[in-house]
């Protein structure tokens, strides 16, 4: 006797979910990421006693335009809702808003992270 199951996996949202956690996650991945990249150009410069630090500021360049991304994303997602204060309701809007609020912010702070670690960059010099 054959089964009538629904095989359909689809996610409805899928398009829109995956929009909202890139919000929520590539800032502080990227972030990290580019940390790890700069640090390691760092101290190749440093072991070889140069003081061009080009590199370094091209992945500080690349990982605030990547993190600004994210946010440009989360707040068309917030948009696409409508642009309130996510409230207490269980519904898909309540949770887009949530998220891409929550993007929007963690891109904030993590594009004053990224400049942070660029002034550091600018004033400190690379063996210090």
């Amino acid at each position: 006797m054959p089964l009538d199951a629904d095989s359909d996996t689809s996610i409805p949202d899928a398009r829109h979910i995956a929009a909202q956690m890139t919000g929520v996650l590539v800032p502080p991945i990227a972030t990290l990421a580019g940390m790890q990249v700069a640090y390691g150009i760092v101290d190749t410069a440093c072991r070889h006693g140069s003081q061009d630090l080009t590199g370094v500021h091209i992945v500080r360049l690349v990982t605030l335009l990547v993190v600004l991304g994210a946010g440009v994303v989360a707040w068309r997602e917030w948009r696409s809702v409508g642009v309130e204060h996510p409230g207490d309701g269980g519904s898909v809007a309540a949770r887009t808003r949530f998220t891409a609020w929550v993007g929007v912010f963690a891109s904030a702070v993590f594009s004053l992270v990224v400049i942070a670690q660029w002034l550091a960059t600018l004033i400190l010099a690379p063996c210090q």
